[in-house]
């Protein structure tokens, strides 16, 4: 999470609302590891954005988490340059599931209306049981209690595992000089 001025890394800037380059978009992270196995039953599976995208392209319909042939009922949200897909019920234990983000004419697109070429996909296993630990953050931008900080810098947060983007906010990650709120904008990706 990022408080304040955005922009990532690259020739490009990722940043919400930021214009759409001419190439077309791509998934360039997951929260899970293709091919990863233990993953907890009550798991939510991201995306990570080249670009910022269309949100109204980032739909159960377009971004789809599958058990076989058995389409797995979940939720989508999307903010920033993540998508989160948030499963309606526990997962089953030992079992493979594959996400897809649909490219292609109606899947996914940026903010020019370029669509994903194509499809990406990644699949999982689930382990035996739920994850029971709650979210924390584990590590910032800067060191609490830092001095001679940058006037200019970013405030950042890293969490123990993915979180869902639409609970990263103004009103819940904030920065304050002494009892007043300093102006900013929230973008979450990755982690």
């Amino acid at each position: 999470v990022t408080a304040g001025c955005g922009g990532g890394g690259g020739t490009q800037d990722d940043s919400p609302g930021a214009p759409a380059t001419a190439l077309p978009p791509t998934v360039s992270g997951t929260s899970q590891v293709n091919g990863a196995t233990g993953v907890p039953t009550n798991a939510k599976f991201g995306a990570t954005f080249s670009e910022a995208m269309d949100p109204a392209s980032i739909t159960t319909a377009t971004f789809l988490v599958m058990q076989g042939a058995t389409a797995v009922p979940g939720s989508v949200s999307y903010t920033g340059v993540s998508a989160l897909f948030v499963p309606l019920a526990v997962l089953s234990p030992n079992t493979r599931y594959t996400a897809t983000i649909k490219g292609g004419p109606g899947g996914a697109r940026d903010l020019a209306g370029t669509s994903m070429v194509n499809d990406f996909s990644w699949s999982w296993t689930t382990g035996a049981s739920a994850d029971t630990i709650l979210p924390k953050v584990s590590g910032t931008l800067n060191r609490n209690g830092a001095t001679d900080v940058a006037i200019n810098t970013r405030v950042g947060a890293t969490f123990s595992e993915p979180m869902d983007p639409l609970t990263l906010n103004a009103a819940t990650f904030f920065l304050m000089q002494g009892a007043t709120a300093v102006p900013g904008a929230v973008s979450y990706t990755g982690v």
